[in-house]
């Protein structure tokens, strides 16, 4: 160990170095030997769960009061499910009761809002059995949203979880929007649903129809209020006219676009089509041949339009043989070199990368 600490020192700036240290903090949470863990830590702090785990595992096995429980409650307090290297950090909360209900009820409401259902069944059981009910509501809310939704609308207390009714509408208003308005037509008996929520849900239905290409999406596209039109409706809202040929609403809905959208190669391309389409050739080509300038998809596009060669737009880079010869002399780029030899490609490209964030311009 002694031998590696030196080498991981006298090398503190190489990639190797930083693989090493993870080794070594990795063998001492093995091993269980957390005052070792810990020094290495203040040496090579790393960022992933895992070893967070087992810096907060650390932390709780060699120091008492609330900077170690703290450590502890940051990773009890997400969404998902935490490596195993977490559970021996959870079991010490909840042995020193740091785990209250309070606790489990603020991850459960985390992981329903990432739809982690088995996260927030395992919570739930510490939970009183309506929570335990609760979730069984959001588990077939997802499984069958418009079953779950017209039984919560005939019951007179379904104010009791908006983000479940929300969550459950959006989800089926992407596959039928008929239905997913009727039923709020039918829950709004009951409660007063958020003002925007109808925009947001004949959005949602309206990408659906485009995106599943299906009949009536120009007119579900364009039925969207302004207020819940956002850059991909408007986009498919070109899609969309472009793919029923036609022209003129195609050229409507390009003009719908904001500026920075309009501005996009793909948006100027078929700007220039569909005025071609619409007998503006003019006005067409000048586009055309603006765009065909342009290094790019669209503006191969254009160029192959025009019958003009593309435009690369190729720069040289200039050599220059000292500065080549004193880079290739470089201990660092030599190290590159023979991990890719060997056949080691993910670290010698790691070496690589970080050795050209460290370059200047000239080199």
């Amino acid at each position: 160990e002694a031998t590696l600490d030196a080498f991981r020192q006298q090398f503190a700036d190489h990639p190797e170095a930083k693989l090493l240290a993870r080794a070594q903090l990795r063998r001492a949470a093995e091993q269980g030997d957390w005052p070792r863990f810990l020094r290495l830590w203040e040496q090579a702090p790393q960022t992933d769960t895992q070893m967070r785990c087992h810096f907060a595992h650390a932390q709780m096995s060699t120091v008492a009061g609330p900077a170690a429980d703290g450590a502890g409650l940051t990773l009890w307090q997400v969404g998902r499910s935490q490596p195993k290297a977490c559970d021996p950090v959870f079991s010490a909360l909840q042995q020193r009761g740091k785990l209250t209900a309070s606790e489990y009820q603020q991850r459960l409401e985390l992981a329903l809002a990432q739809r982690q259902f088995q996260l927030a069944t395992y919570l739930a059981r510490s939970l009183t059995e309506s929570e335990q009910r609760r979730v069984r509501t959001w588990q077939r809310m997802f499984a069958n949203p418009a079953a779950t939704l017209a039984e919560l609308a005939k019951q007179p207390d379904v104010n009791a979880d908006a983000a479940l009714l929300e969550a459950g509408l959006l989800r089926l208003a992407y596959r039928d929007r008929d239905t997913t308005l009727a039923l709020l037509q039918q829950l709004s008996r009951h409660n007063q649903p958020p003002t925007e929520l109808e925009g947001r849900l004949l959005r949602q239905a309206a990408l659906g129809s485009a995106q599943r290409l299906q009949p009536h999406a120009s007119e579900h596209l364009a039925a969207v209020p302004a207020q819940a039109a956002d850059e991909k409706v408007r986009r498919w809202r070109v899609r969309s006219a472009l793919r029923g040929e036609d022209p003129k609403a195609a050229l409507l809905a390009l003009n719908g676009l904001e500026d920075s959208e309009a501005a996009l190669a793909e948006s100027r391309y078929w700007r220039a089509r569909v005025l071609h389409e619409l007998g503006a050739s003019d006005e067409s080509t000048q586009i055309f041949s603006a765009l065909a300038q342009e290094r790019g998809f669209f503006g191969f596009l254009a160029a192959d339009w025009l019958d003009l060669p593309y435009a690369y737009g190729h720069t040289p880079t200039p050599m220059h043989p000292t500065r080549l010869d004193r880079l290739a002399a470089d201990p660092k780029f030599i190290r590159a070199r023979e991990l890719f030899y060997v056949g080691l490609y993910g670290r010698a490209r790691q070496l690589w990368e970080g050795l050209m964030k460290n370059l200047d311009q000239a080199d």
